[in-house]
């Protein structure tokens, strides 16, 4: 007799919905609190720079509150903050492969798209000290960025200097044919 036969035996293997009709419910309510949330702070940022349809603030507002209540009566509870802050954080996608000025780049744009946020944002508010701090972030990115197009304007005049280089030791090569 072996191990196996002094064990009681399995109850049988049952499958079971992963996705029952309140998680794919509450996932289609997620997912238009998202898009909803979106709308509302893309919308709020344009009018804020002089742009968008500050008429359309509103119903935005009653929409993504419609949203809140939705969620809560499928859930139980209001949307946890992660989920929120996952809608409308301003993030930019880096590719695994980009290269390393690639990847400066992209912090670097991230980094002045932040720092104006916080600065413009802490403006409203009447918050200089965070306003502050927005515009030396701003900076810093701008900082980053401008780092990058000295080395890109180097490389160009450096690869220029070869090109003309070549260019004229193949012009003395031929004369002297």
């Amino acid at each position: 007799m072996s191990q196996d036969d002094d064990r009681p035996p399995r109850p049988p293997l049952t499958v079971v919905a992963q996705n029952d009709d309140r998680a794919i419910r509450l996932e289609g309510v997620k997912q238009a609190l998202e898009a909803d949330l979106r709308a509302l702070a893309a919308n709020v940022m344009r009018v804020a720079r002089g742009a968008g349809k500050a008429y359309e603030i509103g119903r935005q507002c009653k929409a993504v509150a419609g949203r809140f209540e939705e969620y809560r009566s499928v859930a139980g509870h209001y949307p946890p903050t992660h989920e929120i802050d996952a809608a409308i954080a301003i993030r930019r996608e880096i590719p695994s492969a980009a290269s390393d000025r690639e990847y400066e780049r992209s912090r670097g744009i991230d980094t002045v798209m932040r720092g104006a946020l916080q600065a413009a944002a802490s403006h409203l508010v009447g918050q200089r000290t965070q306003e502050a701090a927005g515009e030396t972030q701003l900076l810093e990115g701008v900082r980053i960025l401008e780092k990058l197009r000295e080395e890109n304007r180097r490389e160009a005049v450096s690869r220029k200097e070869r090109e003309d280089a070549f260019e004229k030791w193949k012009s003395e090569r031929d004369r002297k044919k």
